[in-house]
């Protein structure tokens, strides 16, 4: 089953979960080299994933490197519908970045 790719907002096509998981761990670290230079309540989302609430298979992904304060991420995530999974970094200070 292909995905969905959506990348800053502009539809990129559909593509099997390979290449998807290759786009979100590129992702990943871009936000994490990018965490290094974040104020200590800001975050960067990178990825969100969107599902079927049938088959809660996978249908889209999201992907970007948005800087956001937290206590906005936090509002913005409890409005997402149950079928969204939103994945973001925060600035890392020598140990687990959670």
């Amino acid at each position: 089953m292909d995905i969905d790719l959506y990348i800053d907002r502009v539809y990129h096509g559909f593509y099997p979960i390979t290449a998807i998981e290759e786009r979100f761990e590129e992702y990943r670290c871009l936000a994490e080299e990018l965490s290094a230079d974040i104020d200590d309540e800001d975050v960067i989302v990178y990825a969100i994933f969107s599902y079927d609430t049938e088959s809660e298979r996978i249908v889209s992904l999201e992907l970007m490197t948005e800087r956001v304060a937290y206590d906005d991420y936090v509002r913005s995530y409890q409005s997402f519908s149950g079928y969204c999974r939103a994945f973001f970094v925060r600035k890392s200070f020598g140990g687990y970045n959670g």
